[in-house]
Protein backbone atom coordinates (compact mmCIF):
# COMPACT_ATOMS: atom_id res chain seq x y z
CA UNK A 1 0.00 0.00 0.00
CA UNK A 2 1.23 3.49 -0.86
CA UNK A 3 1.48 5.42 2.45
CA UNK A 4 1.19 8.78 0.67
CA UNK A 5 -1.83 7.98 -1.54
CA UNK A 6 -3.74 4.81 -0.51
CA UNK A 7 -6.07 4.93 -3.57
CA UNK A 8 -3.18 4.36 -6.07
CA UNK A 9 -3.05 0.59 -5.42
CA UNK A 10 -6.81 0.13 -5.96
CA UNK A 11 -6.69 2.19 -9.16
CA UNK A 12 -3.76 0.15 -10.51
CA UNK A 13 -5.56 -3.10 -9.66
CA UNK A 14 -8.71 -1.91 -11.54
CA UNK A 15 -6.60 -0.86 -14.56
CA UNK A 16 -4.87 -4.26 -14.75
CA UNK A 17 -8.21 -6.07 -14.57
CA UNK A 18 -9.39 -4.07 -17.60
CA UNK A 19 -6.68 -5.60 -19.86
CA UNK A 20 -8.46 -8.11 -22.17
CA UNK A 21 -5.93 -10.90 -21.56
CA UNK A 22 -6.27 -10.58 -17.79
CA UNK A 23 -10.07 -10.47 -18.10
CA UNK A 24 -9.98 -13.59 -20.27
CA UNK A 25 -7.78 -15.48 -17.83
CA UNK A 26 -10.08 -14.51 -14.94
CA UNK A 27 -13.11 -15.68 -16.95
CA UNK A 28 -11.46 -19.05 -17.68
CA UNK A 29 -10.45 -19.42 -14.04
CA UNK A 30 -14.03 -18.91 -12.90
CA UNK A 31 -15.46 -21.10 -15.68
CA UNK A 32 -13.14 -23.98 -14.72
CA UNK A 33 -14.72 -24.10 -11.25
CA UNK A 34 -17.98 -25.62 -12.57
CA UNK A 35 -18.52 -29.01 -14.22
CA UNK A 36 -20.05 -27.40 -17.34
CA UNK A 37 -17.23 -24.85 -17.49
CA UNK A 38 -14.56 -27.57 -17.37
CA UNK A 39 -16.33 -29.54 -20.10
CA UNK A 40 -16.62 -26.43 -22.29
CA UNK A 41 -12.93 -25.60 -21.78
CA UNK A 42 -11.92 -29.16 -22.66
CA UNK A 43 -14.09 -28.99 -25.79
CA UNK A 44 -12.50 -25.69 -26.87
CA UNK A 45 -8.98 -27.02 -26.16
CA UNK A 46 -9.72 -30.19 -28.14
CA UNK A 47 -11.11 -28.19 -31.07
CA UNK A 48 -8.05 -25.92 -31.13
CA UNK A 49 -5.72 -28.95 -31.00
CA UNK A 50 -7.58 -30.66 -33.86
CA UNK A 51 -7.52 -27.51 -36.01
CA UNK A 52 -3.77 -27.07 -35.47
CA UNK A 53 -3.23 -30.76 -36.29
CA UNK A 54 -5.26 -30.49 -39.51
CA UNK A 55 -3.38 -27.34 -40.58
CA UNK A 56 0.01 -28.95 -39.93
CA UNK A 57 -1.04 -32.14 -41.75
CA UNK A 58 -2.11 -30.12 -44.79
CA UNK A 59 1.16 -28.19 -44.72
CA UNK A 60 3.19 -31.41 -44.43
CA UNK A 61 1.28 -32.78 -47.42
CA UNK A 62 2.19 -29.76 -49.58
CA UNK A 63 -0.89 -27.54 -49.24
CA UNK A 64 -0.29 -23.86 -50.08
CA UNK A 65 -2.42 -21.82 -47.67
CA UNK A 66 -1.78 -18.53 -49.49
CA UNK A 67 -3.28 -19.95 -52.71
CA UNK A 68 -5.60 -22.36 -50.86
CA UNK A 69 -4.64 -25.35 -53.00
CA UNK A 70 -2.05 -28.01 -53.77
CA UNK A 71 0.37 -27.27 -56.63
CA UNK A 72 0.63 -29.59 -59.63
CA UNK A 73 3.83 -31.40 -60.63
CA UNK A 74 4.17 -29.03 -63.59
CA UNK A 75 4.06 -26.03 -61.24
CA UNK A 76 6.82 -27.55 -59.10
CA UNK A 77 8.88 -28.13 -62.27
CA UNK A 78 8.23 -24.57 -63.49
CA UNK A 79 9.45 -23.16 -60.15
CA UNK A 80 12.77 -25.02 -60.53
CA UNK A 81 13.08 -23.98 -64.20
CA UNK A 82 12.43 -20.33 -63.28
CA UNK A 83 15.36 -20.50 -60.88
CA UNK A 84 17.59 -22.10 -63.53
CA UNK A 85 16.69 -19.41 -66.08
CA UNK A 86 17.49 -16.62 -63.58
CA UNK A 87 20.85 -18.10 -62.56
CA UNK A 88 23.87 -16.41 -64.21
CA UNK A 89 26.16 -19.40 -63.63
CA UNK A 90 26.18 -23.17 -63.33
CA UNK A 91 28.45 -25.15 -61.02
CA UNK A 92 29.88 -28.01 -63.03
CA UNK A 93 31.14 -30.85 -60.85
CA UNK A 94 33.37 -33.41 -62.58
CA UNK A 95 35.13 -36.47 -61.17
CA UNK A 96 38.81 -36.52 -62.09
CA UNK A 97 41.57 -38.93 -61.04
CA UNK A 98 42.43 -38.13 -57.46
CA UNK A 99 39.45 -35.93 -56.70
CA UNK A 100 36.68 -33.68 -57.91
CA UNK A 101 36.89 -30.65 -60.18
CA UNK A 102 34.54 -27.70 -59.71
CA UNK A 103 34.04 -25.14 -62.47
CA UNK A 104 31.73 -22.15 -62.53
CA UNK A 105 30.28 -21.78 -66.04
CA UNK A 106 28.92 -18.46 -67.32
CA UNK A 107 25.48 -19.45 -68.56
CA UNK A 108 23.80 -18.36 -71.78
CA UNK A 109 20.27 -18.22 -70.34
CA UNK A 110 17.15 -19.61 -71.94
CA UNK A 111 14.74 -16.82 -72.97
CA UNK A 112 11.78 -18.30 -71.13
CA UNK A 113 10.20 -21.53 -69.87
CA UNK A 114 8.79 -22.38 -73.30
CA UNK A 115 12.28 -22.37 -74.85
CA UNK A 116 13.60 -24.41 -71.91
CA UNK A 117 10.83 -27.03 -72.28
CA UNK A 118 11.38 -27.26 -76.06
CA UNK A 119 15.11 -27.88 -75.59
CA UNK A 120 14.64 -30.25 -72.62
CA UNK A 121 11.26 -31.99 -73.03
CA UNK A 122 11.79 -34.80 -70.47
CA UNK A 123 13.94 -32.82 -68.07
CA UNK A 124 12.13 -33.00 -64.79
CA UNK A 125 11.11 -35.49 -62.17
CA UNK A 126 10.07 -35.58 -58.56
CA UNK A 127 12.87 -37.26 -56.60
CA UNK A 128 11.86 -39.97 -54.15
CA UNK A 129 13.52 -39.92 -50.76
CA UNK A 130 15.49 -43.09 -51.60
CA UNK A 131 17.23 -41.47 -54.58
CA UNK A 132 18.39 -38.11 -53.40
CA UNK A 133 18.30 -35.36 -50.84
CA UNK A 134 15.10 -35.36 -48.89
CA UNK A 135 13.62 -32.49 -46.90
CA UNK A 136 13.67 -32.72 -43.14
CA UNK A 137 10.50 -33.28 -41.15
CA UNK A 138 10.51 -29.61 -40.11
CA UNK A 139 10.96 -28.37 -43.71
CA UNK A 140 7.94 -30.40 -44.81
CA UNK A 141 5.86 -29.47 -41.74
CA UNK A 142 6.39 -25.71 -42.19
CA UNK A 143 6.01 -25.81 -46.00
CA UNK A 144 9.65 -25.02 -46.84
CA UNK A 145 10.02 -28.14 -49.00
CA UNK A 146 6.97 -29.89 -50.40
CA UNK A 147 8.97 -31.88 -52.99
CA UNK A 148 12.47 -32.29 -54.37
CA UNK A 149 12.74 -31.81 -58.14
CA UNK A 150 15.65 -33.03 -60.30
CA UNK A 151 16.14 -31.15 -63.57
CA UNK A 152 18.45 -32.70 -66.21
CA UNK A 153 19.03 -30.22 -69.03
CA UNK A 154 21.42 -28.77 -71.57
CA UNK A 155 23.54 -26.03 -70.04
CA UNK A 156 24.55 -23.46 -72.66
CA UNK A 157 27.56 -21.43 -71.58
CA UNK A 158 30.48 -19.30 -72.73
CA UNK A 159 33.93 -20.90 -72.30
CA UNK A 160 37.18 -19.19 -71.23
CA UNK A 161 37.86 -17.82 -74.73
CA UNK A 162 34.29 -16.57 -75.27
CA UNK A 163 33.03 -19.42 -77.47
CA UNK A 164 29.50 -20.79 -76.92
CA UNK A 165 29.50 -24.36 -75.61
CA UNK A 166 26.98 -26.77 -74.14
CA UNK A 167 27.08 -29.63 -71.68
CA UNK A 168 24.61 -31.80 -69.84
CA UNK A 169 23.79 -30.62 -66.35
CA UNK A 170 21.57 -31.58 -63.45
CA UNK A 171 20.15 -29.29 -60.81
CA UNK A 172 18.28 -30.45 -57.73
CA UNK A 173 15.77 -28.13 -56.08
CA UNK A 174 13.48 -28.29 -53.11
CA UNK A 175 10.24 -26.44 -53.86
CA UNK A 176 8.07 -24.85 -51.18
CA UNK A 177 4.35 -25.53 -50.84
CA UNK A 178 3.64 -22.31 -52.74
CA UNK A 179 6.18 -22.79 -55.53
CA UNK A 180 9.47 -21.13 -54.55
CA UNK A 181 12.52 -23.22 -55.50
CA UNK A 182 15.79 -23.43 -53.58
CA UNK A 183 18.92 -25.49 -54.21
CA UNK A 184 18.50 -28.74 -52.27
CA UNK A 185 22.09 -29.94 -52.58
CA UNK A 186 23.43 -27.62 -49.86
Amino acid sequence: MDPVNPTNNNTARREISQIPLISGIRFLWHAARTRFGRAALMGVATLITVLIGVALSLSYGGFCFRQQRFLSEEEYFDAAIDDIIRSPSYQQITSVPGGTRFASLKVIPYKDKKEFWRANPNCCQIVSHQNGPWPTFEERLWGAAAVVVAVAYTVNYVDEIGEPQSTKGTSIYAVTNCGRAWDARY
